[in-house]
């Protein structure tokens, strides 16, 4: 009898088909950055290639706070990461596979968006579910996330079919053989029996999972609200956004507000700080 695989749980993205595997870091972490990772072949996939790295090494912020009062502190404290991503070549496409802390080092952009969120709803049946992320856009931006204690069904999350935005989803699985939990929003996380050199046939069931439709059976109402990407569109809206901003600017009063991305944990803190697009 062979050994069983491994349960782990991988964080995958899908890159974008304008885009090869050195151009998707930020301007920092690419080959010609001031801190670029150092890249390898993966053996035994044609085309496959690893970045690793140290991605962050610093001294902790709280230390200031305590020195304030003692003079005992250890002097070789730091805060560090490591990470390492991993790009396969798959039908035509290209995932990547974060470890570490290697999801800092990313070009959001360069990734397929909704990813994750359209894998799991096409692999986890309505009754499935165990986590959503819904947000209600008005003139106030409501966030929730209802997490449920086993698999649920649909109805008990209380989502409000017309006006709701799914942000994330969560479950488990139809299929137990293609992952025992799955979670997503632009990233997939899976967790499922696999070692390294099943790592393309899983990316080939997770290319099949997010082409499919089935997700349309059971949560159509995830398209009754989309992001808009038509540039037209995009370019009347921004106007709007300038005017508002700039009658700020003068002085001047209107509805205008940010509203968080995601859900926020508020007990690190209330204040919010915005760093620009494509920071983190």
């Amino acid at each position: 009898m062979p050994p069983r695989k491994k349960t782990r749980t991988l964080n995958v993205r899908l890159l974008r088909r304008a885009y090869e595997p050195e151009g998707s870091f930020t301007e920092s972490f690419s080959p010609d950055g001031d801190r670029p990772l150092s890249r390898m072949d993966w053996s035994g996939v044609d085309g496959g290639e690893l970045y690793v790295g140290q991605i962050f090494r610093k001294r902790p912020d709280w230390l200031g706070f305590l020195e304030a009062n003692t003079d005992e502190l250890p002097d070789n404290l730091s805060a560090s990461g490591a990470g390492a991503v991993l790009f396969l070549p798959v039908a035509g496409r290209v995932f990547a596979l974060c470890f570490g802390h290697a999801h800092i080092t990313l070009n959001d952009d360069a990734f397929v968006p909704h990813f994750g969120l359209k894998v799991a709803l096409n692999s986890v049946p309505r009754d499935g579910l165990r986590t959503l992320d819904l947000a209600t856009p008005d003139a106030v931006t409501f966030q929730k996330r209802v997490q449920a204690s086993k698999d649920s069904d649909l109805q008990a999350f209380g989502v409000d079919l017309l006006r709701d935005l799914a942000r994330v989803a969560g479950g488990t699985p139809t299929d137990r053989l293609f992952a025992k939990f799955v979670a997503g929003k632009d990233a997939l996380s899976i967790t499922c029996e696999v070692e390294a050199d099943g790592l393309v046939s899983k990316c080939e069931e997770i290319l099949d999972s997010f082409s499919a439709k089935r997700y349309r059976n059971d949560f159509a109402w995830v398209d009754n609200m989309q992001v808009v990407t038509l540039k037209a569109t995009l370019t009347r809206l921004d106007a709007k956004l300038f005017q508002a901003l700039d009658e700020l600017r003068q002085g001047g009063t209107n509805e205008l507000h940010m509203a968080p991305p995601e859900i926020v944990n508020y007990t690190e803190g209330g204040q919010l700080h915005y760093n620009g697009f494509g920071s983190h």
